[in-house]
């Protein structure tokens, strides 16, 4: 009994017969007829890669009633006879009632945002969009990215305003491109930092602009902060959230061992003097991987900037983890572990290795 189908181009999807009991499909650069009458039956739809979005393929989406994932990947959307993407059209609308999951990636922040709006799911969906051009060339759709994190009109999601965890992740693509990822429960949106098409402070504007516009709009979710191969690139969008509600930071550091003190200090004084209490000021979680630290500078940064907050009556930091780091300095994990816990900051040392000051040997750190 066939269930699985991985075809490569229309050569292949013309032959195709009558397979009613296949439930998985992927095709590259082409779509099935929407006359197959075994696309009610599929479970799993993969168009990827495909060279546009056609009438055709919403015709195919409308036969797949019992999809529980959909994946596209397109390099375009012909809008000609689907619709105007003036706010004045109506886009068609495909009802995918069983769609659990969903993955969209375009080039243009247009042509995705229209897709999406086209689609109709239930509740539960988890749905990641990703915009393949610089986020410089762009003028950020702010609204519409926030339509599609809440849900808009057609969308609806598990995330609830006030409180509930959101998130920002920034990692380096295949091509060495910086992207920017922001996420809810549910839902997460990716775009691509082109650095090289613009300054520093344009695309640092833009980005801080955006991010205010979205917390704004779902009601300033407390955030969590992921830096995967943490570089100078990365640490500016930690700088450019100085004033958002984070909860949680965490720190990878496998490109550069020495950015988590840079890090720490961007959290003590952002701009370059001893940070306001607005700043970072509901951090309460900061873990940090495969960095090397100076363990003494650690307890400095921390310690000065809670006593700084705690003077204006604010609750800080409560947990540093630390984990495979390289710790050097005359002062010992261990005594920092009390150093901190005497000020109400919890050191969690995990598979780490110690090195004394002016030693060449490493130790290492027990649990």
């Amino acid at each position: 009994m066939l269930q699985t189908l991985d075809l490569f181009w229309k050569t292949f999807i013309a032959s195709l017969g009558h397979f009613p009991e296949i439930q998985y499909l992927r095709i590259r650069l082409a779509f099935p007829a929407p006359s197959h009458t075994w696309l009610a039956s599929l479970k799993v739809l993969i168009l990827d890669p495909i060279a546009a979005i056609e009438p055709q393929v919403l015709e195919v989406l409308t036969q797949c009633k019992n999809l529980e994932r959909l994946s596209i990947c397109s390099f375009g959307l012909v809008l000609d006879e689907i619709g105007s993407a003036s706010p004045h059209s109506v886009l068609p609308s495909i009802h995918l009632p069983k769609v659990k999951e969903m993955e969209l990636a375009f080039p243009l922040a247009t042509w995705a945002l229209d897709f999406a709006q086209m689609l109709i799911v239930p509740r539960c969906v988890d749905a990641s969009l990703t915009i393949l051009e610089a986020f410089i060339k762009i003028n950020s759709p702010v609204t519409s990215y926030c339509d599609f994190l809440l849900g808009g009109s057609k969308y609806q999601t598990n995330l609830q305003p006030g409180g509930t965890l959101a998130g920002v992740a920034t990692e380096y693509g295949e091509d060495g491109r910086l992207w920017l990822r922001y996420f809810t429960l549910s839902r997460s949106i990716s775009l691509r930092l082109d650095l090289d098409q613009g300054s520093m402070q344009e695309c640092f504007a833009a980005v801080q602009s955006m991010f205010q516009a979205i917390q704004a709009k779902l009601d300033q979710p407390s955030l969590t902060i992921t830096m995967v191969d943490t570089s100078l690139d990365s640490i500016w969008i930690l700088m450019a959230l100085a004033h958002q509600e984070i909860q949680n930071i965490v720190v990878s550091c496998e490109r550069d061992s020495m950015s988590a003190l840079l890090v720490l200090e961007i959290i003590e004084h952002p701009d370059g003097v001893p940070a306001a209490p607005r700043t970072f000021e509901s951090l309460k979680r900061l873990t940090i991987y495969n960095a090397t630290l100076s363990v003494q500078a650690i307890a400095r940064l921390v310690g000065r900037r809670r006593r700084y907050l705690q003077a204006h009556s604010k609750q800080w930091l409560e947990v540093v983890t630390l984990v495979r780091c390289g710790l050097v300095g005359r002062l010992s994990p261990t005594k920092a572990i009390k150093q901190l816990a005497a000020i109400g900051v919890t050191l969690r040392v995990l598979g780490c290795i110690y090195r004394k000051r002016r030693k060449r040997s490493w130790v290492a750190v027990a649990a």
